[in-house]
């Protein structure tokens, strides 16, 4: 009986920090974004070309089932990834990091002030 009672109250603690968490996070969206932009522009410089990704549709035959369950083949479209890769300037790849560097150290610093006021809008 008492896991009955002590359940939904580890339930009800464990939501109270959940929109803590969230603000946190959001706080340091931009910084995250930069970051990963930085993170794929260094692979970029690394490989001397930048990949892009595009979903293309293609026809498959699959098996189809009529209401009876008889089987037969039948067109589907699927969709596959195809990677091109592209020509970059690596010098001003390399302008834009220094540049990103900058920016993602001020997105850290209101990063910081977001989740400061975060913590103390839902202080526990």
């Amino acid at each position: 009986m008492k896991n009955y009672i002590i359940f939904p109250c580890l339930i009800a603690l464990s939501a109270c920090g959940i929109p803590r968490s969230i603000c946190i996070s959001n706080g340091y969206e931009e910084y995250n974004e930069l970051a990963n932009l930085i993170t794929k522009t260094n692979r970029n410089i690394d490989r001397g070309y930048a990949i892009h990704r595009q979903e293309e549709p293609f026809t498959a035959i699959v098996q189809c089932a009529r209401e009876n369950g008889e089987t037969y083949s039948c067109p589907e479209t699927q969709y596959r990834v195809v990677e091109t890769p592209i020509s970059i300037d690596v010098d001003a790849e390399r302008r834009k990091v220094e540049s990103l560097q900058l920016k993602l150290q001020k997105a850290e610093l209101r990063g910081d002030a977001r989740a400061k006021s975060c913590r103390a809008k839902y202080s526990e």
